[in-house]
């Protein structure tokens, strides 16, 4: 083999070697972009309802959880051997530096005999913030509030300190709301 040939071998050695690398660089940055796109999925109403059901299916003696429509009046309808029909409520936080949500709240959607739980989701920094009231303890919530000129109910929750506070009319702790999944078991 002459000089020649041994160089250009050589060189297609190194060329060869030289795309493997550039290959390899090439999927690590798609793979890159790709959890970028994950980590940055934006959070709906929907991706937010999917969390939920998710949590919800988790509990114990959960059969089905069902996106309700405009005949059911239920946003969300649980079967656990009886049927609960639930109210889903989502916001993003709405300041910077605390987990924070606003929600409205129709005085029909609160004294509808059909509704058995009322579930608000916030988000903050990509992390879920529930808070789940049985149809007594939201109402119970509400006897110190006024409602607006369309007859709704409007609830600001900030989570400050470890505590769920509402803080529309006056700061009431609802702490013990905070994350209580068991509320479905107790209905």
């Amino acid at each position: 083999m002459s000089n020649n040939e041994s160089l250009l071998l050589e060189l297609f050695g190194r060329i060869k070697t030289l795309e493997e690398k550039v290959e390899s660089l090439e999927n690590a940055q798609i793979n890159t972009y790709q959890q970028n796109d994950k980590d940055t999925e934006k959070i709906t109403r929907s991706v937010a309802r999917r969390y939920v059901i998710n949590q919800i299916k988790k509990q114990p003696y959960i059969s089905e959880v069902i996106i309700g429509n405009r005949s059911t009046a239920a946003d969300l309808i649980i079967k656990n051997g009886s049927t609960i029909n639930a109210k889903f409520y989502y916001s993003k936080s709405y300041l910077q530096d605390i987990p924070s949500s606003w929600y409205t709240v129709s005085k029909t959607d609160l004294n509808d005999e059909v509704i058995d739980l009322y579930i608000f989701t916030m988000t903050y920094e990509k992390n879920y913030h529930t808070l789940l009231f049985t149809s007594e303890q939201l109402k119970g919530l509400v006897h110190h509030k006024q409602t607006d000129s369309s007859d709704k109910y409007h609830f600001y929750f900030h989570k400050r300190g470890g505590h769920l506070l509402e803080v529309r009319d006056e700061e009431i702790d609802v702490t013990n709301f905070y994350e209580k999944w068991n509320a479905i078991h107790d209905l």
